[in-house]
């Protein structure tokens, strides 16, 4: 290995941890953004920096770390001796889609039956032109029959004439047998594998998480682990903060489309430079509103002034997404 590259994790030798980073990293930043918050703060700087510090993550791990999670919840319900209940734990994790075609995929991996080969599917077809007919028959009996139709009709010309051919005269392949050419297609094709977390997409990750609730949290955790990937990530988000350099046409607009009363929360959270911002924004009656309002000192809850706070920074974003005003931002391309 050349100095300075990082290993890829081995599946055998994850931590608790690291197993929770990948776990997240693959169910995708809104579904993780959820779990988040049935966290400590403790707990979001751990996770954050473990997500923060993986590297490459092959496809075989991900899947290693998906089955041992399938297989302990499978484990908490079997006492009750039903699997219902590791369903319902699944689609509470991954949503109901991915939670079926989980479970699914694991069900037929045991059993040998249609799915064996699922995990080939993302890694191209040029492989499977390049093993012996024989060899790609039995895989391809085991995959789902259009995709077995796109993969012959682009395939060389012998390779179209014989491999349906030995699918058709094919007896019944030992299901051992079937899943020692799964085990040998899983270690012959991981080093060939692409990285499940590369460095782009682990930064789109964790920008997502950034724009979040509790997405501080989650900088202050990157900022003490990595403070280079910190500052990468900072500049790809528009944060509350970030209103004061906003452009003053595009805060009106947002503006507009916030009530008074999340107005004055918005403005009791604020920084001085935000309040003044936002009063320069509004209309005299209404900034005069403003400030009647904050003039008394009531007492209003971390929480609610949060929530409108991130109320107008999703209006914003919005704004943003829709092309009618641009934030200030990188992107990773």
């Amino acid at each position: 290995m050349p100095d300075g590259e990082e290993k890829a994790p081995v599946a055998g030798e994850l931590t608790g941890g690291q197993k929770a980073a990948i776990l997240l990293i693959a169910l995708g930043p809104e579904i993780s953004a959820e779990v988040y918050k049935h966290l400590n703060e403790e707990q979001i700087r751990r996770l954050t920096k473990e997500i923060a510090s993986l590297r490459q993550v092959t496809k075989e791990v991900r899947e290693a770390v998906f089955e041992e999670f399938y297989q302990k919840a499978m484990g908490l319900d079997y006492i009750k001796g039903s699997a219902e209940d590791a369903m319902e734990f699944l689609k509470r994790t991954f949503g109901e889609e991915k939670a079926a075609e989980f479970m699914e995929e694991v069900k037929s991996a045991e059993e040998g039956g249609p799915g064996l080969f699922d995990f080939l599917k993302n890694l191209g077809t040029d492989f499977l032109y390049e093993e012996h007919p024989q060899i790609a028959a039995v895989i391809m009996s085991h995959m789902n029959p259009d995709w077995v139709a796109s993969i012959v009709t682009s395939g060389p010309p012998a390779f179209q004439v014989e491999v349906p051919e030995r699918m058709a005269t094919m007896g019944e392949v030992p299901p051992e047998v079937i899943k020692e050419i799964r085990d040998i297609l899983r270690k012959k094709l991981a080093s060939a594998s692409k990285r499940e977390a590369t460095s782009k997409y682990r930064l789109r990750f964790l920008a997502k998480m950034v724009e979040g609730e509790g997405g501080e949290k989650v900088l202050e955790g990157l900022r003490a682990r990595d403070p280079k990937l910190a500052e990468e990530v900072r500049a790809m988000v528009f944060l509350f903060e970030d209103i004061a350099t906003l452009e003053d046409e595009y805060l009106q607009l947002a503006l507009g489309k916030v009530g008074v009363e999340d107005l004055v929360l918005v403005l009791r959270g604020a920084s001085e430079a935000i309040q003044e911002k936002i009063f320069k924004n509004v209309s005299g009656r209404l900034r005069s509103i403003l400030k009647e309002e904050l003039e008394y000192k009531k007492e209003v809850r971390k929480t609610d002034v949060e929530k409108a706070q991130r109320k107008l920074l999703n209006i914003l974003r919005e704004l943003d997404k829709s092309g009618d005003i641009i934030l200030k931002k990188e992107e990773v391309v």
